[in-house]
């Protein structure tokens, strides 16, 4: 599904009020099969990279189908930057650079026709051509990152230091594990945690939606107001389990709600949480 983890960069500029910048990473599995879960974690308070081999056949179909997702569910001015990677295998394998220098050429093009003519209305702001084997490129691309998230408006907004508190909190709880129990919380539940890091409860739903931003909870108001999920990868995992089984379990496409029941068993999948669980994938068109 998702692998999520932390990166640190320094800024090197005496001039600069930012000194590091601190990112969740989230690596998205490039498998068909996830696609349709992905969608849950594209938020506008990010950087996007879409990642290809440069050793293989270049897949234009995913390529405009990522476009076109990130257009569709968080607009047209999201940084995106479209990397190629495993480059020395290109030169290992032709032992010549005019090779190299022909093939970024035309994923350069590529790239150009694909937006032209596909008319992806997105925000480019970088093609690389990367080896990790020797390192090509790997410095500029992360410069250019570096740069992006510098410009980003909300790398100037002042965050009430209390969010930042109910995020440490957030984390503590998840890194503790639930045991016999979802990683899900009442909204009751979630406004006392919350008052805990000296938030009023009028403040919950911004630092709700602030966090859910983030990719530190999730939290889907417009379906359920009353659930919170503290550990986005649950979600991940519950619509995988459905998608990788499809084969074996819908007949003519059709899931009947036994069989649901029989999937997303306790404690982990809670029969009450079922109906929000497929509002879900109503909303975001897994399920009709």
């Amino acid at each position: 599904g998702i692998d999520i983890s932390e990166w640190e960069l320094k800024i090197s500029n005496p001039n600069s009020e930012v000194k590091k910048i601190q990112f969740s990473t989230w690596d998205f599995a490039g498998q068909d099969v996830y696609y349709a879960t992905h969608q849950f974690f594209l938020t506008k308070r990010a950087i996007y990279l879409f990642i290809c081999n440069a050793a293989q056949n270049i897949d234009t179909t995913s390529i405009i189908y990522w476009l076109r997702s990130i257009e569709a569910r968080v607009g047209k001015n999201v940084p995106i930057l479209i990397v190629a990677t495993h480059i020395d295998q290109i030169q290992l394998n032709f032992k010549k650079s005019s090779v190299l220098e022909a093939f970024q050429k035309e994923f350069y093009a590529k790239i150009d026709e694909i937006i032209t003519y596909h008319k992806c209305n997105v925000n480019i702001q970088g093609l690389f051509c990367v080896s990790t084997i020797r390192g090509d490129s790997i410095k500029g691309l992360k410069q250019r990152i570096k740069e992006i998230a510098i410009d980003q408006p909300y790398m100037s907004e002042d965050v009430p230091k209390s969010y930042i508190e109910l995020e440490k909190k957030i984390v503590q709880l998840r890194s503790a594990g639930f045991v016999n129990r979802s990683p899900t919380i009442s909204w009751v539940e979630f406004v006392s945690t919350s008052a805990q890091c000296a938030i009023s409860e009028e403040d919950t739903t911004a630092a709700a939606n602030f966090l859910s931003d983030l990719g530190i909870i999730q939290y889907f108001e417009n379906i359920n107001k009353d659930i919170v999920i503290l550990d986005p990868q649950w979600i991940t995992k519950m619509f995988s389990c459905v998608i990788t089984m499809k084969a074996a379990i819908a007949s003519k496409g059709i899931v009947d709600l036994l069989t649901l029941e029989q999937i997303w068993t306790e404690p982990r999948y809670p029969k009450h949480l079922h109906p929000f669980l497929i509002k879900l994938m109503r909303k975001f068109e897994i399920m009709h």
